[in-house]
């Protein structure tokens, strides 16, 4: 009765432990088999490394894996510099306008509900040499006609990539790092003046070393998400360099036999990079909860 007492727990994750197990890893587990060389239905399969060789040599893969690293480097540090200026300013509401920063809490959570297909399509129609801004740059009589306004969508930078994931992604980090503010107290205000720190003062030495463990454990997590994200770099990306998730689509639909095991290839080192970025996250956020 005891020995069924202590393993009930793990009978009742039994389930949810086996369709994580057979849909994640045991697909990551064929996908490593398959960039090495083997495959469950070929006799003449072999251990190999010319699959990574291959995929190292390949010049189109290092401009997309170049292009995957920038794009989610400076969105997301595009990301936390808004995201610390906002802060600032919701802390300054918090001081003067308590209810108001609650309200604007509730608000700036709202790109978060727009599914990122849609946040793509609502990039196209804003930010392209024929959308929204443009036409009001050109009845502003800032631009002559449209093709004055700056190309954002499907550029060779990725900018429209950066754009549509920093405000997709900065209700995010907010989310993260708001209820932060929220244990302030006025007292920690008052010290704080005693000591001749003005509101500045007091969130530059006093809130910013509260919010960075939050925040480097968010810039990871946006970090491991945007290099292997799909739907975005698919829909505002140049046909050429892609980021890695739309190149391995790509190859995949126009010739999966001759290239699966590139492929393969490829998908585990999204898969390494995105594990590794996670590893550090979590070290990271355990770090700061032993310290705290």
């Amino acid at each position: 009765m005891k020995m069924l007492q202590k393993i009930k727990p793990y009978i009742k994750i039994l389930p949810a432990f086996l369709t994580i197990f057979l849909l994640f890893w045991y697909g990551i587990f064929l996908g490593v088999l398959q960039s090495f060389g083997f495959f469950l239905i070929n006799k003449k399969s072999k251990f190999t490394f010319e699959n990574y060789i291959k995929v190292f040599r390949n010049r189109e893969f290092l401009d997309s894996l170049f292009l995957s690293i920038k794009i989610s480097l400076l969105s997301v540090g595009f990301v936390i510099l808004f995201a610390i200026i906002i802060l600032y300013l919701l802390f300054l509401l918090k001081l003067k306008y308590f209810k108001l920063s609650d309200k604007l809490q509730k608000l700036y959570l709202v790109p978060m509900l727009v599914p990122y297909l849609i946040g793509s399509y609502i990039s196209i129609i804003t930010l392209a040499q024929t959308g929204f801004l443009s036409k009001i740059f050109y009845k502003a009589g800032v631009i002559l006609n449209f093709e004055e306004f700056p190309i954002l969508i499907n550029d060779s930078h990725g900018i429209g990539i950066i754009l549509t994931y920093i405000w997709k992604t900065l209700p995010f980090v907010l989310l993260m790092t708001y209820p932060i503010l929220d244990k302030i107290i006025d007292k920690w205000i008052k010290v704080g003046k005693l000591y001749g720190a003005n509101n500045f003062k007091f969130f530059i030495y006093i809130i910013i070393p509260l919010l960075i463990p939050t925040l480097f454990n968010s810039a990871f997590i946006l970090l491991a998400f945007i290099f292997s994200a799909f739907e975005i770099p698919y829909m505002l990306g140049l046909t050429y360099p892609k980021m890695l998730s739309v190149m391995t689509y790509d190859m995949h639909s126009k010739d999966f036999i001759n290239t699966q095991s590139e492929v393969m290839s490829i998908n585990i080192i999204i898969v390494l990079i995105t594990i590794s970025l996670g590893i550090i996250s979590y070290k990271i956020l355990k770090k700061n909860y032993e310290e705290i």
